[in-house]
């Protein structure tokens, strides 16, 4: 934790800029809000095949190498998640070499990411060797967007079963929303989070499948719940260093933890 603070304190002014500039944008730009599209849901994310390629070149050439450890963790998402890449030095929680997350994604698009990286995985003889599946941030960018919340449960429960039947054996760790500098998505982000656990987590826990929830909102927001700490924001959207050291140390205490349990503590 001490560099990822060290690291956050030396670029806190630029992400107290950054963030600043997020507020304005959200102030003068909340009528964008009120077109969002529904046939935005059948669009398919643009670089997923060029992004499919990719890792399928990638587990090729790390099945012929035999380097593969058994008991790691696969992880899929948007942004936030594709961010970690970058900061693979703090956030240890998951292999590099296996973070499939897509910036941009919406619930569907990671749920296409969870199946044909699952083939893959089938195909090269790595599917059991991961132990743990990491996702979420379901409905990150479709509140973003403006979605309504009820078609933005719906479409992150269907995708949230196609993981599930992607990986029926492994142990789900499902991570929330954090807060953002836009209001609306902050504001959907709390019941969305309790609607995800509520009737999908434990309804699936009570059959048999290891699930956990790590919801984001009160572990990184600020003043009032409202908005991002800013020690954990880089831009009011995405993670500091330390927020990412905070994300990485509660993805590690959800592998341990009991099915059916909110992790929201390190």
């Amino acid at each position: 934790m001490c560099w990822a603070t060290v690291k956050t304190k030396v670029n806190q002014k630029k992400y107290d800029k950054q963030q600043e500039a997020g507020l304005i944008l959200n102030a003068f730009d909340m009528s964008k809000f009120a077109n969002s599209k529904p046939e935005a849901w059948d669009w398919p994310h643009p670089g997923h095949s060029a992004r499919m390629s990719e890792y399928d070149a990638e587990l090729k050439d790390l099945a012929s190498k035999k380097i593969w450890r058994y008991g790691d963790t696969a992880a899929f998402g948007d942004s936030l998640m594709d961010q970690q890449n970058k900061q693979f030095e703090i956030f240890t929680a998951v292999n590099r070499k296996l973070n499939f997350a897509i910036g941009g994604a919406w619930a569907q698009h990671i749920a296409a990411q969870g199946e044909d990286v699952a083939v893959m995985l089938h195909n090269y003889g790595l599917y059991d060797r991961i132990n743990y599946i990491v996702s979420g941030c379901y409905g990150g960018n479709p509140f973003l967007q403006g979605q309504p919340l009820e078609i933005t449960v719906q479409k992150s429960i269907e995708s949230l079963d196609r993981m599930l039947a992607a990986y029926p054996d492994k142990r789900h760790i499902i991570y929330g929303i954090p807060p953002v500098n836009i209001i609306y998505a902050t504001k959907q982000a709390y019941p969305f989070e309790d609607r995800i656990y509520k009737e999908w987590v434990l309804p699936n826990v009570f059959k048999g499948k290891e699930i956990v929830f790590l919801p984001l909102q009160r572990r990184f927001g600020g003043k009032f719940g409202i908005f991002p700490d800013s020690v954990m924001t880089s831009d009011g959207v995405h993670l500091s260093p330390k927020g990412c050291k905070r994300f990485s140390d509660l993805v590690d205490k959800g592998k341990e933890a009991k099915p059916g349990s909110i992790v929201d503590k390190v």
